[in-house]
Order: C-alpha cells, then sequence, then structure tokens
C-alpha cells in the first residue's frame, strides 16, 4: 500500500515528496504558524487511521515530524531551501527561464552570502543569539522552574531551579531559557535568547514536560507536579505495550485538580471510552483511560504517581 498517495494524495512520481509538499505548504513558505498548523494538521489526520495500519503510518508521521522540524528552524530551513533550489536548476532545466518555468512552480529570492542570510533570519528566527537580538520591553514577568521562589513552579527531576522565563509587553508573550540543564523548545526547536510566542506554539521544558500555554489568567504562585506516561523507562509511570509511545502523555497535579495532558502520541489518549480521544481534559478518579490500547484505571494511575 502506496500511504503517501492513499492517505496524503501524494502521486508516485512525486515521491519521496520535499518537506513542504509533504506538510501541503507552498513552497519556500516561510512563516512558521502555518507551517506549525499544517503540520498539526497532518499529524492529526494520520494519526485518525494509526490504530487500524500503525505499522505503516509511523514512517509517514516520522517524515511529517522530521519536515515540521527542518521548516521551523531557519538555518536548517535556509540549508534545506538552498539544496532544493539546487536541484531544480540542475542543468538539464538551465534553459528554462523563470518565466516560462512551469504554473505552480514558486522561485524562491536568491540567497546571498552567509553574512547576507544570517542577517535575513535575525528578526525571524527560533534560533535567536541573545547577543544580536534587542531584548522586548518587560510587562507582566514569571520565572518558570522548580526552585521554590519560581513564580510557577513546576516540579519534575528534569526541570530546572530557574528554567525559563516569560513575559509580555504591550502586544507580544515572549520566551527565554535561563540556563536550563535539559534546555527550552518552542514546537520542538531549542531556543537561544528572547523569542516571540503565539498561541498555538507548544513550550516544552526539557523534551518532556509540556508547560499549558497559553497561560491562565491566574498563574502566579502555581505549584504543578508533572508527572511523565510512555513506553520509554525515564518515564514515571511505564506501560509496556508497542501501543503506546515513548513519552505518550503526562499528569499535571495542582492540589486536587488532576489534569491529563497528551503529547501528540502516535494512537492517542482517550478517557472513558475509546471514542473520546483528548488532547488533554480534567481527570476524575472513577474513569478508565486508554494510552494506544493500554487500558489503566484513573484511581490506581493518580495513586502509582503520588507515591514517587
Amino acid at each position: 500500500m502506496d500511504v503517501y498517495h492513499k492517505l496524503l494524495g501524494i502521486p508516485p512520481n512525486e515521491q519521496p515528496p520535499t518537506h513542504y509538499r509533504l506538510l501541503a505548504v507552498e513552497p519556500f513558505e516561510t512563516d512558521r504558524e502555518v507551517i506549525a498548523n499544517a503540520a498539526r494538521a497532518r499529524c492529526q489526520f494520520v494519526k485518525s487511521v494509526s490504530l487500524t495500519i500503525p505499522e505503516l503510518t509511523e514512517p509517514v508521521l516520522d517524515a511529517i515530524m522530521t519536515a515540521k522540524r527542518c521548516l521551523l528552524d531557519p538555518v536548517q530551513r535556509a540549508a534545506y531551501d538552498r539544496e532544493l533550489l539546487a536541484k531544480q536548476t540542475a542543468p538539464k532545466l538551465a534553459s528554462v527561464s523563470q518565466a516560462e518555468a512551469p504554473s505552480g512552480i514558486r522561485h524562491a529570492v536568491p540567497l546571498g552570502s552567509d553574512a547576507e542570510e544570517a542577517a535575513k533570519f535575525e528578526t525571524d528566527s527560533w534560533m535567536l543569539a541573545p547577543a544580536r537580538v534587542a531584548e522586548p520591553p518587560k510587562g507582566r514577568e514569571w520565572v518558570v522552574g522548580s526552585g521554590s521562589q519560581a513564580a510557577i513552579r513546576v516540579l519534575a527531576p528534569w526541570v530546572s531551579r530557574r528554567h525559563c522565563r516569560i513575559w509580555e509587553d504591550a502586544s507580544d508573550a515572549w520566551i527565554e531559557d535561563l540556563g536550563s540543564t535539559n534546555g527550552t523548545f518552542v514546537n520542538e526547536v531549542p531556543i537561544e535568547g528572547p523569542t516571540r510566542l503565539q498561541a498555538a506554539d507548544y513550550v516544552t521544558l526539557g523534551r518532556k514536560t509540556r508547560l499549558p500555554w497559553p497561560l491562565p489568567p491566574e498563574c502566579t504562585g502555581r505549584d504543578l507536579r508533572v508527572y511523565s506516561i510512555g513506553r520509554a523507562p525515564d518515564c514515571d509511570y511505564v506501560l509496556d505495550d508497542k501501543s503506546v509511545s515513548q513519552h505518550h502523555a503526562q499528569l499535571l497535579i495542582e492540589g486536587e485538580v488532576i489534569l491529563l495532558q497528551d503529547l501528540d502520541s502516535l494512537n492517542g489518549t482517550r478517557v472513558g471510552s475509546l471514542t473520546n480521544r483528548i488532547s488533554a481534559c480534567e481527570l476524575p478518579e472513577h474513569v478508565s483511560v486508554y494510552f494506544g490500547a493500554a487500558k489503566v484505571f484513573a484511581q490506581a494511575l493518580i495513586q502509582a504517581v503520588r507515591k514517587r
């Protein structure tokens, strides 16, 4: 079965697809919100059929995530675009001018020297260097970390005492890593220096702990305990089942409030019944939870992680 053709409509003559074709965006697209939303839509659709043919869909999901990571990182995207442009302008196509090019091909702006390229991406980069970026003015500010002085306290072994900070100016929200051991990631890309946040972004402390974003209206003084669930040995609650992703989901516990959050797992998280797939929800103790095909009683899960 040709899954690229059957599921994504990519015919054999366009395989292997470019990153742009795989995400169904315009060639040489640079808008990171467009790229992130397109990747999310592709993943959600492929995941919706993954339970029936997991052995075929998993490589497609891996390819989508690889394309997403590349196109969200301006440095990687620039290198990829150069390679793609070189293929499009190979000698056999040298006689074809831009005016004569087949319809549907969008030509990239010619890339200059490394210095020019760096300047081009400086103001729209996920990898901004602190020395080159003027820090935005601060409004409200929150330090996130595991230390007692953090405004938003996230208790997990891989979260540093002062892990990152988030602040607002007049119209935007910003995030900056504070030299944490395991890094801060936005849409799976590590950040360096102040980085603007969009409402649809995913913020992750290290590679496992998803920070609720956008932040709740009253978030100062919150004390969140975070427990990871998955097949990986370093998870707090390990499920040895092939339908469970390495880092499948997480529990966020604040006092008596328990939130279950899926971490973009391949086979999904369902609460109460196999038809109720969730991305995040409050978790009552009396229901069953399905991580892929693995069934767990919520009460047993909560009791197990609270003992850690």
